[in-house]
């Protein structure tokens, strides 16, 4: 039951259901996920490991926020990957797996139409994924794994300011890929994740005094 709790909550946090800043109130969430109270708390510790969850002593588990820092860090580490992986991946990447990120980009353009967030973020989680996978390099895949969760996190909050935009910047990437252009791969990357940076903390700030606003409301009452 622990790891299922963990899973539950995890998958909570990540998709945004359980939004940033947000009390766990045990007794609520024990009930709602149809977990006990004991596997809860046992999958908070290991949350609040990972940087998802915060504990303040008296106050109670929160589900840790996002700040313009962590964005702007984020995707400095997002650039550094992927820029290193096409470099080392471009020899590696074959028609069947440049067809294979086309029909990502498809997908992704599909279910943000859709309204479909959860899953346009899985695609396009995928499709950026490709080239990692395929510069032969462990250590690189290792880090990116590492830094699956805050990378995700920050992909839901801009992919729900997305929209006609993310596709073409989808489909530059993978043509430079197939001409084989590694310069323009990298500027074609470099503008893509500097746009979803920009979306991201539009979104975020619009979060931000969404909060502030509800917050004020809350006090006229």
């Amino acid at each position: 039951m622990t790891v299922q709790a963990y899973t539950l909550l995890k998958h909570q946090i990540i998709s945004g259901r359980l939004p940033m800043g947000m009390r766990l109130n045990e007794v609520i969430l024990s009930r709602e996920l149809d977990i006990s109270r004991g596997s809860l708390r046992v999958a908070l510790r290991q949350l609040e490991t990972e940087g998802l969850v915060t504990n303040f002593p008296y106050k109670g588990t929160f589900v840790r926020s996002i700040t313009e820092q962590d964005v702007a860090e984020i995707y400095e580490i997002r650039t550094l990957i992927e820029t290193f992986a096409a470099t080392k991946s471009m020899s590696y990447l074959t028609s069947d797996l440049l067809s294979e990120m086309e029909d990502l980009a498809i997908a992704n353009h599909d279910y943000i139409k859709q309204g479909n967030i959860e899953k346009a973020v899985e695609v396009d989680f995928r499709f950026h994924e490709i080239p990692v996978k395929h510069a032969h390099n462990s250590r690189l895949i290792g880090t990116w794994t590492d830094y699956y969760n805050d990378v995700i996190r920050v992909v839901i909050l801009s992919t729900t300011m997305k929209h006609d935009r993310a596709y073409s910047e989808h489909t530059a990437i993978v043509s430079a890929f197939r001409n084989k252009n590694l310069n323009n791969v990298i500027t074609a990357l470099r503008y893509h994740l500097s746009q979803s940076q920009d979306i991201c903390l539009l979104a975020l700030n619009t979060k931000v005094r969404e909060s502030k606003a509800s917050s004020e409301r809350r006090k006229k009452l």
